[in-house]
């Protein structure tokens, strides 16, 4: 029902002197309660913060989205490259490599999968703390529209309670970069494995030429370790700088 529909309803039912007083003491005193300049004022004030709110909610909800999306995909890279690990410790293994230094070796790969896995886990932590506090958000905004519904006005304590809602926003966007520093470690992590996994190859077909010649290599080549320790070194940073 418009403006002008509800003023004409009040002003007709106004002929009765008793629905006034019923209404309040204030409308019984004064007629032209439609008019209020400082009603209208708290009704636009209330109706730019509900917009407002449902602004942010939609804002949360599409990096929240965005975030977890990004946790799986490292994931999956993840298993990849665990398996290609794997793999490529099995070759070795198979092509004469002292048993004590495959087990060493497996027990490197184990090792990454672990560092990898963990990783994922704190992407994912990330994700439901962002999850938490968009949820909390929605309940701040939430309480405050029903606060302003009830008391109808604008006060310092509305902006305030805005202002906190926005540092909670801030709070939620902090925690998505911190998830995507995350993700940046796994991808680096990711491209190590690949490039030891190009070593192991490289290392198989030297194997592969000495046992044509006559010659035994029993071995691992000193630059897969170092890659192994790479990787160890930035797990290490990556926990530094999420702490």
């Amino acid at each position: 029902m418009s403006v002008l529909g509800l003023f004409f309803l009040f002003l007709f039912l106004g002929f009765d002197g008793n629905f006034a007083v019923r209404l309040s003491p204030k409308f019984a005193k004064n007629s032209v309660v439609f008019t209020d300049p400082q009603r209208v004022q708290r009704e636009q004030v209330l109706s730019d913060a509900q917009e407002w709110a449902g602004r942010a909610k939609e804002a949360l909800a599409v990096k929240a989205q965005a975030a977890q999306n990004e946790a799986l995909e490292a994931e999956a890279e993840a298993k990849k490259a665990t398996a290609a690990l794997q793999r490529e410790a099995q070759v070795a293994a198979e092509i004469g490599i002292e048993e004590e230094k495959a087990a060493l070796w497996k027990d490197k790969i184990e090792t990454s999968r672990r560092s990898l896995e963990d990783h994922r886990h704190r992407a994912e932590q990330e994700m439901m703390n962002v999850a938490q506090q968009q949820k909390e958000v929605q309940e701040a905004v939430q309480t405050f529209l029903d606060e302003e519904t009830v008391r109808k006005t604008v006060s310092k304590e509305a902006l305030e309670r805005k202002r906190e809602m926005e540092t909670e926003i801030e709070m939620a966007l902090e925690a998505k970069r911190k998830a995507e520093k995350a993700l940046e470690a796994t991808t680096l992590a990711e491209e190590t494995a690949k490039a030891a996994a190009e070593a192991q190859a490289a290392a198989e077909m030297g194997v592969a030429e000495a046992e044509i010649k006559g010659k035994s290599f029993a071995v691992v080549p000193s630059g897969i370790l170092m890659i192994f320790m790479t990787v160890a070194w930035h797990c290490d940073l990556w926990e530094s700088g999420l702490a």
